[in-house]
C-alpha cells in the first residue's frame, strides 16, 4: 500500500530498507504519512505524532467514507474556499505540494509544471478526472 500523502521526512523509500516487523503491532512514534506502517496492511498500526494536522487527517481517513472520499473536490484555487472538514482540507493540503511540513492553501509553481509533465500524480484542476482516480483509488483502495 502506498501513502496516502506525502510528507516531510517520509520513511516510504527507506522503509524497503528497514527489517520487517516482527510483533503483530507496529508503533510509529514520528507517524507523518505512515511511510513503513502502510509496508505491512496486515499488522495492527498504532500512529504517534506532535502535529496536529498529521493525527487529524489520519483520523479522518481511518473514519472516512468511501463516498465521502469521491465527492471531494478538484476545482478550486484556494483549499480555504472549499465546504469540506478540515482534515480534508489538510489532506488535500498535502497532495497539493509534495514532501512539505505542513498543507499547502494552494499548489506552488514547481507542482503545477509538474503536473503538466505527469497527469494525475497530484490534485490538480488541468487533470481533474485523472487526479480524482489516483487519488480516490489509493484511498479506498485500503
Amino acid at each position: 500500500m502506498r501513502p496516502f500523502f506525502s510528507f516531510f521526512g517520509s520513511k516510504w523509500r527507506v522503509a524497503s530498507y528497514y527489517p520487517a516487523p516482527t510483533h503483530s503491532t507496529i508503533i510509529e512514534p514520528f507517524a507523518g504519512s505512515a511511510g513503513y506502517s502502510l509496508r505491512y496492511p496486515d499488522r495492527m498500526v498504532k500512529l504517534y505524532d506532535v502535529d496536529d494536522a498529521i493525527w487529524a487527517v489520519w483520523d479522518y481517513l481511518i473514519r472516512v467514507r468511501p463516498e465521502e472520499i469521491l465527492a471531494l473536490p478538484l476545482l478550486f484555487d484556494h483549499v480555504d474556499e472549499i465546504d469540506v472538514p478540515q482534515e480534508a482540507r489538510w489532506m488535500i493540503g498535502y497532495w497539493l505540494n509534495k514532501g512539505t511540513v505542513q498543507p499547502s492553501k494552494s499548489p506552488s509553481k514547481w507542482m503545477r509544471d509538474y503536473q503538466i509533465k505527469q497527469p494525475g500524480v497530484y490534485w490538480a484542476r488541468k487533470y481533474e478526472k485523472e487526479s480524482h482516480r489516483r487519488f480516490h483509488s489509493s484511498i479506498i483502495g485500503r
